[in-house]
């Protein structure tokens, strides 16, 4: 259990010898990284967790973004996972910045962490956040609806393929609508993007 009473989902990837956490970045989920898993099953039992937000994680109904809660989720992971240590993580991009985050609260559960680019704020910056950060001005140019069900699905693929190849599948989690003047006014998807490694 997560900070907020967030219940945290981790999916269990198989394998065998040291544990192995995967932690993903923003907009994808845990089973991303199944092929991973698949190819490292004879060197660690492979775990991936999915984030508040993202995946079969849920996030709280007044959830405002904090970074510090990703570092929450991760931990508690990483607790139920390896709650004796010996913790081998890897992560990218908010994945990678979660783990450092669990490990610099209890780093005797980790052996070892792979970030692949990690989001890490100075802590000598603009603390006052008088300038705008390209990751929020980014997140505020993202669609939060669309016109059906298909152009939602269909962003959600095009958008992924910017930054990944060989996508295999989308599979649609949940679709809810809003209704304004009794009808319905737009469309919300939340999708898992699938994608081949190595293909």
């Amino acid at each position: 259990m997560s900070s907020d009473h967030v219940s945290v989902a981790v999916h269990e990837m198989g394998g065998s010898g040291r544990p192995l956490l995967l932690s993903h970045a923003t907009g994808f989920h845990g089973y991303c990284y199944l092929p991973m898993a698949d190819h490292l099953a004879d060197r660690f039992t492979s775990h991936a967790l999915d984030y508040r937000g993202h995946g079969d994680t849920p996030r709280p109904d007044d959830w405002a973004v904090d970074w510090n809660k990703y570092g929450d989720d991760a931990l508690a992971a990483a607790r139920a996972i390896a709650p004796d240590g010996g913790l081998i993580g890897f992560g990218h991009s908010m994945g990678g910045a979660g783990l450092i985050m669990a490990a610099q609260r209890e780093p005797e559960l980790f052996d070892l962490i792979v970030a692949f680019e990690p989001i890490i704020f100075p802590t000598d910056g603009d603390p006052a956040g008088s300038s705008p950060s390209p990751l929020v001005e980014g997140a505020r140019r993202r669609r939060p609806s669309f016109d059906s069900f298909e152009d939602a699905i269909e962003n959600a693929v095009q958008r992924t393929s910017k930054t990944v190849k060989n996508i295999r599948s989308a599979y649609v989690n949940e679709m809810t609508t809003s209704i304004k003047d009794n009808k319905i006014d737009k469309y919300r998807v939340n999708v898992k993007i699938t994608f081949e490694v190595g293909a």
